[in-house]
């Protein structure tokens, strides 16, 4: 059979026509040849024939794996063919991804060529813009021009048709707006040709003026020695007449450099020592050089000021440029701010000239200086106080007579604490300060503390706008109460100041009657949270009877193995306010207060409700009661035990009384002298 085939196959050949040969081509013509074939075939090609080659292939898988399980040579030669089958397929798909990446390549190109465009026609538009923008702006330069004869102010045409020469005036320059303007123009030339002539003019005869000033100066600082020769002649009769002329005109040049709440304060003061206090001597202190340079510095602001007003009047219509356009500023620029420090300093600086008035009294020897400074930035008044007594080293004493302690609580509630004006508050924060600093800031300053009637004496109000009448008025109102009431607690400071000597040092004044048996152990000073520690004073601090600008000492009262410790408060407008006892009494192991013992309660009642007709000698007796209503609390209730520790000394009406079964403290019913 196979012989048959070879010889069908040679039969075959040898009838055949003769075909011509195949020309062989070139590397790259086959290669363009397959590019282009593979780009027609591209253009049909789809993404479902993946899945028909990708589901064909299962199939064949599926075939030959169901031929493998029957085990036949016919099964055999169906799985040979299959194989073949599927190499096809794979071909096939490896054709497919072939053209898949020659499509997306190609899609690739496209894309990048429409970026390309886009970003031309992007740069394009751009362009535009800036080439319009640049438009707008040379536009908006021409409408913004202005010619230098703008800013010049010509006369009105009525004016310039009644005064300019018949040269300058036509009528072709009255018809034609711009003739019109070149005549005003010329004529305006002309007049500032004339004024600039004037003004030489005057210039010369002012220099003439000028050198004749010198020579009469030169005259005058001749003639000043000798004047001064005349003076130190005269002043042996100035003594002898008391008329110290030249005190007082060395006076008058300081009192025309204070500032106008210092002039208010001194020239009343003075008038009110002429005339109703010879006691009352007022004085100006301070640098008076830096005095006459911040005088001439508030001139000199002062007519810049009104400078400045003229300057931006006129620069109104110069200043007429479309906003975000860079041109040249006409307005003056503010001078570069200051640093913090320096703002600081500028705040709490004060007026180099201070208002010192000195206060004596008739039969007391101290004087007390009373000094008045002015903060022009803060607006207010300070003031500072100056005793020349001698504590003598006693510690208790010696807070009595304190400049703040004198001078604070003159009037209710004024205990210098804080700023008096509204605005304090604002410029503290405008320096990075609170209103904690401004006291601390003061007091390293040695200012003293801005208290409310300082304010008043100087005629300044801060809550309504007071005139110069209105001021002085203030003043007046002011002088004749403060110099009272300032008297009132110098003496009874004075008096106080004596009193705690004494006590300090274990002496008790007797000037009642009644002898005592018990012993002032210690009389010392306290703070107001010592004060406000021991139970006996809670009630006191709780319903604000007392409070921190009070003065507060502890007396200790001892007789045998009983103590009482006295806590007294001092109110800091004593005498207007008497002082305040808080008793606490221990004995036998007990201790007796106003909250837990009745009899105690009576006591401090007593005491805080003395009646006297004098505060000179108020807590030497207020003291003296205590210790007379302790030897009586000891005595009666030493009584009632089988072995007294304390004897009778006193002869006494009664025991006790009443159902409450009350003591005999009041003497003067009560107590007799043995």
């Amino acid at each position: 059979m196979v012989n048959e085939v070879k010889k069908r196959t040679k039969t075959a050949s040898t009838s055949s026509p003769t075909k011509p040969p195949v020309v062989p081509l070139s590397k790259e013509e086959i290669y363009n040849n397959v590019i282009s074939f593979e780009e027609s075939e591209e253009s049909r090609f789809k993404r479902e024939h993946f899945k028909e080659c990708f589901d064909e292939l299962n199939k064949i898988i599926n075939d030959v794996k169901a031929l493998k399980a029957l085990k036949t040579d016919e099964a055999k030669k169906k799985i040979a063919e299959k194989r073949i089958q599927g190499s096809m397929v794979i071909v096939k798909l490896k054709k497919l991804n072939r053209l898949d990446k020659l499509r997306l390549h190609g899609h690739r190109e496209t894309l990048q060529k429409e970026k390309l465009q886009a970003d031309s026609n992007r740069l394009k538009l751009q362009n535009l813009i800036y080439e319009a923008n640049h438009l707008k702006k040379e536009i908006n330069k021409c409408f913004s021009f202005k010619s230098e004869d703008e800013d010049i102010e010509l006369v009105p045409v009525e004016e310039f048709l009644k005064n300019a020469p018949e040269i300058l005036k036509g009528t072709e320059t009255i018809e034609d707006e711009h003739m019109m303007r070149k005549a005003q123009l010329q004529f305006e030339l002309q007049q500032r040709k004339e004024y600039s002539k004037q003004c030489k003019d005057l210039e010369k005869e002012k220099e003439d003026v000028a050198e004749k000033t010198i020579e009469v100066k030169k005259n005058l600082n001749s003639i000043y020695p000798c004047l001064q020769e005349v003076l130190k002649a005269t002043r042996p009769i100035q003594q002898i007449l008391n008329m110290p002329f030249e005190k007082e005109w060395e006076i008058q040049k300081l009192i025309r450099l204070l500032p106008q709440p210092l002039y208010l304060a001194y020239t009343k003061l003075c008038a009110y020592s002429e005339v109703i206090d010879k006691r009352l001597s007022v004085s100006i202190e301070g640098d008076e050089e830096e005095a006459k340079i911040i005088e001439m510095e508030r001139k000199q602001m002062k007519e810049r000021a009104a400078s400045d007003v003229e300057d931006s009047d006129n620069e109104i219509d110069e200043n007429d440029f479309d906003e975000g356009m860079n041109h040249r500023k006409i307005k003056r620029r503010q001078s570069q701010i200051e640093s913090l420090n320096q703002k600081r300093l500028d705040l709490f600086k004060h007026h180099p000239l201070s208002v010192k008035f000195n206060i004596s009294m008739k039969d007391i020897e101290e004087t007390f200086s009373v000094i008045l400074n002015y903060l022009p930035a803060l607006g207010f008044i300070t003031v500072q106080g100056k005793f020349n007594i001698d504590s003598n080293g006693s510690v208790a004493a010696a807070d009595i007579i304190t400049q703040e302690r004198i001078l604070s609580s003159l009037y209710a509630d004024d205990f210098g604490e804080g700023s008096p004006n509204p605005k304090t508050i604002f410029q503290l924060q405008n320096v990075q300060l609170n209103a904690n600093d401004l006291d601390k800031a003061l007091n390293e300053k040695k200012l003293g503390k801005p208290f409310k009637w300082a304010q008043n004496l100087c005629g300044i109000s801060f809550t309504e706008h007071l005139n110069i009448d209105q001021s002085q008025k203030l003043c007046e109102e002011t002088v004749p109460d403060l110099i009272r009431q300032i008297r009132r607690k110098l003496r009874a400071r004075i008096s106080l100041y004596n009193q705690i000597k004494l006590l300090e040092s274990g002496k008790v004044k007797d000037k009642i009657s009644v002898r005592v048996s018990c012993i002032l152990q210690l009389f010392v000073s306290i703070s107001y949270p010592e004060y406000c520690a021991e139970i006996c004073t809670k009630r006191f601090v709780q319903e604000g009877i007392v409070n921190a600008n009070d003065m507060f000492y502890r007396a200790v009262i001892t007789r045998g193995s009983a103590k009482l410790e006295c806590y007294i408060c001092i109110p800091s407008n004593f005498p207007s306010e008497y002082p305040i006892f808080a008793v606490d009494l221990s004995w036998n192991d007990f201790k007796y207060n106003a909250e837990t013992s009745a009899h105690t309660r009576e006591i401090e009642n007593l005491i805080n409700n003395f009646e006297v007709k004098s505060h000179e000698e108020l807590l030497t007796e207020q003291l003296h009661r205590t210790m007379t209503s302790f030897d009586i609390f000891l005595e009666t209730e030493s009584s009632q035990h089988e072995n007294p520790e304390f004897q009778q000394e006193k002869r006494l009406s009664y025991g006790f009384q009443g159902k409450e079964r009350f003591r005999p403290y009041n003497p003067k019913r009560s107590l007799n002298l043995l």
